[in-house]
């Protein structure tokens, strides 16, 4: 029984509703603070959004070991279908976007049109015909495109237009989802390479990669200390950002913070726990 648990939690991976959490939250901030009529937040609403986003993040994890299976098997890393049916697993991927695209329509229109572009691309990403994430370029703009869109669909829930301002903010959290990313691939280069992924890692080179995370933090870094100075968005925000940067960079750059991480599972829950806190901030400050 124990080992099937895994094998689901294997399936789903809520690490990586993690990260796209953190973005929703730093979103959904940005607009309360620059909303330009006095909004009252709705918890129901908010938890709608929470729901709806977790569902459709599960959708793409499972739709992407369901074409996937093979590939895993040789990399050996979250192969939960040894455990689950592959028609089941086709199954809950089917029932997680129902749901989440149905509690994201409940939380807006806007952040369920959203949703759904986030679902057509991890579609487009993953399954035939078209599966551009073995088609280099794609291979790594395919999934950070996606990421572009997790502070917006935030910021959607109580701004009623997406504007420039919102935006160029959004791509602070956008280029750390590229830096992950970007590790991700100097990580799997070697097996990427066997398995031709023509990843950035695999065509231009492991230090060319790195070269491009250390622009991407510089430009993270330059981009929260202008757009503070510029005014466009409060030192409230600022903390909230630097909160799970901070994090984010200690987890890297430490194998024991990392280690510690892994074993008191903080990869599992820690963007639940920075999004109720958004939600606590917004509703009684």
């Amino acid at each position: 029984m124990r080992r099937k648990i895994s094998a689901y939690i294997t399936l789903v991976d809520p690490s990586a509703s993690q990260t796209p959490l953190v973005s929703v939250g730093l979103g959904l901030l940005c607009s309360y603070e620059v909303a330009t009529l006095q909004v009252s937040p709705s918890i129901g609403k908010l938890i709608f959004a929470f729901a709806g986003m977790i569902l459709v993040i599960s959708h793409v994890m499972v739709l992407n070991d369901y074409f996937d299976v093979e590939i895993d098997k040789k990399k050996g890393v979250r192969h939960a279908l040894a455990e689950i049916p592959r028609r089941l697993a086709g199954a809950l991927a089917v029932i997680f976007l129902s749901l989440g695209l149905m509690f994201a329509w409940v939380a807006s229109p806007t952040y369920f049109a959203i949703c759904l572009v986030l679902a057509l691309l991890s579609a487009a990403y993953s399954a035939p015909p078209i599966r551009y994430k073995e088609v280099y370029l794609f291979s790594t703009l395919g999934d950070v495109s996606g990421a572009f869109l997790l502070f917006l669909a935030g910021y959607s829930l109580f701004a009623p237009v997406v504007n420039v301002r919102a935006i160029v903010i959004s791509l602070i959290p956008w280029f750390v989802f590229v830096v992950w990313r970007l590790k991700h691939e100097i990580r799997f280069v070697k097996f990427d390479t066997k398995t031709g992924k023509k990843t950035l890692a695999v065509v231009h080179g492991v230090n060319r990669v790195k070269l491009l995370i250390r622009l991407c933090t510089l430009l993270i870094i330059a981009l929260s200390i202008g757009l503070l100075l510029a005014g466009w968005f409060s030192p409230t925000f600022l903390v909230f950002l630097v909160i799970p940067l901070s994090l984010l960079a200690l987890v890297s750059a430490s194998s024991r913070a990392l280690s510690l991480w892994l074993r008191i599972k903080g990869n599992l829950y820690w963007g639940f726990v920075y999004f109720f806190i958004v939600v606590a901030w917004i509703l009684y400050s």
